[in-house]
């Protein structure tokens, strides 16, 4: 099933908020490819901010939303960033 967000755009994040997210886990997938540690750190912790400052303006109601702060801090964790 899709998220309401993600069917019907005005529940959800603006396009403008959807293409920065994809940015920022692009920042993610790179930072882990990074042989270094330090590069990787400050790439990751960047996009980790982002992504929680554009979830947090969406509302509760949307499951992605729910999901997603769920994830970050696994993600975090796994990373070293946490």
């Amino acid at each position: 099933m899709i998220a309401p967000g993600v069917s019907n755009p005005s529940i959800g994040p603006s396009s403008e908020d959807k293409l920065e997210a994809l940015k920022q886990v692009k920042e993610l997938a790179k930072a882990s490819q990074n042989s270094d540690e330090g590069t990787m750190k400050k790439l990751a912790k960047r996009a980790m901010t982002m992504l929680r400052g554009i979830l947090s303006s969406l509302s509760d109601g949307v499951k992605l939303v729910q999901e997603c702060k769920n994830l970050l801090p696994v993600i975090a964790s796994l990373l070293g960033i946490s």
